[in-house]
């Protein structure tokens, strides 16, 4: 057997929050995907708005905030890492 497999074997499961969160509801992980969707939406308008003031630099830092909330949101819908 291989060493990383070994290791994979002998992990701890998971445990805390993870866990929980594995096992939550759907009723229950929709207002905390809400606390993420609703500001990347308004970080995304404010992104387009400043493109269109022309303000280039106020534009991308929205944008990178918004996909930090997406980036987030993925990872607990369980399509990232």
């Amino acid at each position: 057997m291989e060493p990383a497999t070994l290791a994979a074997l002998l992990t701890a499961p998971a445990a805390g929050p993870a866990l929980q969160w594995a096992h939550a509801s759907a009723d229950t992980r929709a207002p905390v995907l809400a606390l993420l969707d609703g500001p990347a939406v308004e970080h995304r308008c404010f992104a387009v708005l400043a493109r269109a003031m022309g303000d280039i630099e106020n534009a991308l830092a929205h944008d990178g905030k918004a996909m930090a909330h997406e980036a987030a949101a993925a990872v607990l819908r369980g399509g990232g890492r």
